[in-house]
Parts: structure tokens; C-alpha cells; sequence
């Protein structure tokens, strides 16, 4: 069954469908919002919060409109700058890791160094700029997608991804990488 026709099923009011919505995208949301608000029990919430609007909106979604992928991460990311905007959070408050350390052994100690602060360059970015990277190097969306996701055009993307990357390398000749 197609995420359209799972929608399509929810909108109907099936829990079952519902469900398996829910399980096909939990753990990519979860990351996404992970790294977008960088507290891991907010992050939980965020996603909750997201997933209970797709129940609740389900008449919203034209598939017409919207794939329910970009639907949904729309949903997400929105979930994510509002409790962004309430708390006045800064993204410098860290406490998670964009980066999987548990890649890099005691012997690549100056690899998983390199890695923190790539990740703490990343987190530095503007809140759009760092929602680009993410969903394009970290979690392979597409240019298209990710426009829907950030209502903006595709060039409009790749300038912020631009623009976000000569950021990042600017950054990182401060520390030798």
C-alpha cells in the first residue's frame, strides 16, 4: 500500500492505516526533528505532536497538492520552529550528536574531533540553511522534496545549500579541515 493510499485510508478514519504511517516514519522524523531542536525529549514530543496533527487534519491533505511525504515533513518542520519560536531555544544548545560517533574508534580520535565540529558548524547555521543540509546530506531528499517541505522553488533550495555549504567551508579553514 502506497503512503497515498495509506492517507487516503486515515482520512477515512482507519486506525490501522494510521498506524503504519506512523511506523514507516517515526524513526526518520525523529531525526529530523533530533537535529533540529537538539533536545532529545522535545524532539519525542515535536514528533508526537506531528503525527496527532496527520490524525486529526487528515481532510487536509490533497494528493493533489502534496505527496504525504512532503505533506507530513512540512507538518514536522513547522512542529519544529514553533516550539523553536516559544522557548527562544538557540541552536547552539546542544545536546545531541548529528554525527554517529560510534563510527570512529580510539584510533580515529582526530576524525570523530573533526566530526564535532562539523556538527557544531551545522548547528550554527540559520534554522532554514540547517534544515537544507540535514534533509539533503544527512537524510537524502531530493532538491524537489525539499522545496515542498520549505515552501520555496528548487533553485531557491540550491542557493540556500550553497550558500549553507561555502558557510560550513569558510568555518571549517578556521580549524584546519
Amino acid at each position: 500500500m502506497t503512503d497515498e493510499q495509506m492517507m487516503i485510508s486515515v482520512q477515512n478514519g482507519n486506525h490501522s492505516a494510521f498506524k503504519l504511517i506512523v511506523e514507516k516514519y517515526l524513526e526518520i522524523s525523529s531525526r529530523i526533528a533530533l537535529r533540529l531542536i537538539n533536545n532529545r525529549a522535545i524532539a519525542e514530543e515535536v514528533v508526537q505532536d506531528s503525527f496527532l496533527k496527520v490524525w486529526e487534519k487528515a481532510q487536509l491533505w490533497d494528493e493533489k497538492k502534496a505527496s504525504f511525504k512532503t505533506w507530513f515533513y512540512r507538518i514536522l518542520r513547522n512542529k519544529c520552529i514553533d516550539y523553536l519560536r516559544k522557548k527562544r531555544e538557540s541552536f547552539l544548545d546542544v545536546d545531541i550528536d548529528i554525527i554517529d560517533e560510534t563510527q570512529y574508534s580510539d584510533d580515529n580520535f582526530f576524525k570523530k574531533e573533526e566530526a564535532k565540529i562539523v556538527q557544531q558548524e551545522i548547528t550554527a547555521l540559520k534554522e532554514v540553511q540547517k534544515t537544507a543540509i540535514i534533509l539533503f546530506y544527512y537524510e537524502n531528499f531530493k532538491i524537489k522534496e525539499i522545496a515542498k517541505i520549505l515552501n520555496k522553488k528548487e533553485k531557491a533550495v540550491e542557493s540556500l545549500l550553497f550558500r549553507a555549504k561555502t558557510k560550513l567551508k569558510k568555518s571549517f579553514k578556521k580549524y584546519g579541515i
